[in-house]
């Protein structure tokens, strides 16, 4: 693992949240031009995307949950009753998420351990 010093740590976290503010406020999206079911949408899948992004101390497991939530809230939108399914499907996403990042650090330690014997 490399390391990093408190300062870049703080610059990527800074990034991270960056996204998901670009991606909650994009041009032409302004309040006025919501719906309210979709503003409420929007609201709870902050929320909920910042109980998970809390829990992650690694910046790419979060921009992977970030793209969780995208898709969790895209789906929910699609539904009946968004608000109702949102908190678990964010939930299911996350953690499919999670396992395939898992996957691919898996992966890449097994890649790094491969080149290094080539070499």
């Amino acid at each position: 693992m490399n390391y990093q010093s408190p300062e870049a740590k703080r610059r990527r976290s800074t990034g991270t949240l960056a996204l998901v503010r670009a991606r909650s406020n994009r041009a032409g999206d302004t309040p006025s031009r919501r719906t309210k079911p979709t503003a409420e949408l929007e609201q709870l899948k902050r929320h909920l995307l910042e109980q998970q992004l809390d829990r992650v101390a690694d910046e790419q497991e979060k921009v992977w949950l970030v793209r969780a939530a995208e898709d969790a809230a895209s789906v929910a939108w699609s539904t009946a009753y968004p608000l109702l399914v949102l908190p678990a499907l964010l939930e299911e996403k996350a953690r499919q998420a999670r396992d395939q990042f898992n996957r691919q650090l898996e992966i890449s330690s097994r890649s790094q351990s491969v080149l290094a014997l080539a070499e």
